[in-house]
Formats: C-alpha cells, structure tokens, sequence
C-alpha cells in the first residue's frame, strides 16, 4: 500500500518535474518559385485536411493541435519560402484500472512522438506547395502590375475608347 500511495505522489508531481519533449522535423522546399506565403498556404490546407485545429499563423509561424482519441498534439512550424521546421510535443493518457472496485484507476500521461501524423503533413505539403504558389501569386497582386493596369484603363476612358461607367466598374474589380 506504501508503495502505491509513493507511485501516486510520484506520478502526480512528475508532470511539474518533467517538462514534454520537443521532436523536430525539417524539411527544404524544394520549388524554386516557391513564396512563404505559398508555404503558408500549403501548411494551413494540410493541417486542416488531417483533422488539425491551426491557432494562429502570424510572422511565419503557424501553431496547431490535434485531439485523437487518447492522444494529444501540439505543432508550432517555423517556415520560410525554402524552409519548414516542425517542432512537435505529443502525449499519450494510459489509463489503469485499480485492482479493486474501490480502488481509482491509474492515469498516467507518457511523452509521445506522432511521427506518422507529422510525415503525413510533410508529405502533404510539399505536395500541395505547387498549387499553392499560383494561388499565393493570384492572391497578391503586384504593385506595379496595378499601377499599370490602373493607368492604363484611365487612358481608355479620357480617349472616350469606354464609358464612365465601365471605368468604375473596371477600377472597383481591379482594386478588389
């Protein structure tokens, strides 16, 4: 019985004692037209199809957690337009059932390593990183590309080449 009261003050004050171990997986993106926020895409849209719940994604960080069954994960990614590094903590609950019906069951949480889940966002994403960098490339126009396009629709409209009409219209759907 000694014994077991000892385990149980062990095994209540080990997770103040032992902090969870970080796995780190890096990986290089291997597209040369690659952007971050193509990587950002990519990383968000494979998180998301595995059943992961993304937190927050600011200044190339993305942090994420996954809820399974008996198991828990948490994933902060650090990525660049070449470079993502997945850092992951994961723990596992076993349970133990007491000896006796009087005697409380056993929950005891062990590090763990979702090495599966992780490889499966890699691969996903340096999948995805293809479409993405058209995706990220529509999204953000550039500079001077509206700039351009600006002028030139101003210049078909003082030529009365259009109408006012058509020139808002036109300017509203280029700067949306």
């Amino acid at each position: 019985m000694l014994s077991r009261s000892i385990t149980l003050l062990f095994l209540t004050f080990l997770p103040l004692i032992a902090s969870a171990k970080v796995y780190t997986t890096t990986f290089q993106v291997a597209d040369a037209y690659s952007s971050t926020e193509a990587v950002k895409l990519a990383l968000y849209s494979s998180l998301v199809r595995r059943g992961w719940t993304v937190e927050e994604q600011k200044n190339q960080q993305t942090t994420a957690h996954l809820h399974k069954r008996n198991t828990k994960a948490k994933v902060v990614i650090d990525y660049s337009a070449n470079q993502v590094s997945i850092n992951t903590t994961g723990t596992r609950t076993h349970i133990t059932p007491g000896r006796t019906r009087s005697d409380p069951e056993t929950v005891v949480e062990k590090d763990f390593n979702p090495k599966g889940w992780i490889k499966n966002i890699v691969n996903d994403t340096k999948r995805l990183i293809p479409n993405t960098i058209n995706q990220a490339a529509n999204q953000t126009p550039k500079k001077e590309n509206l700039t351009e396009q600006l002028t030139e629709l101003k210049t078909l409209y003082e030529q009365g080449l259009i109408s006012e009409e058509i020139y808002l219209e036109k300017q509203r759907t280029i700067l949306l």
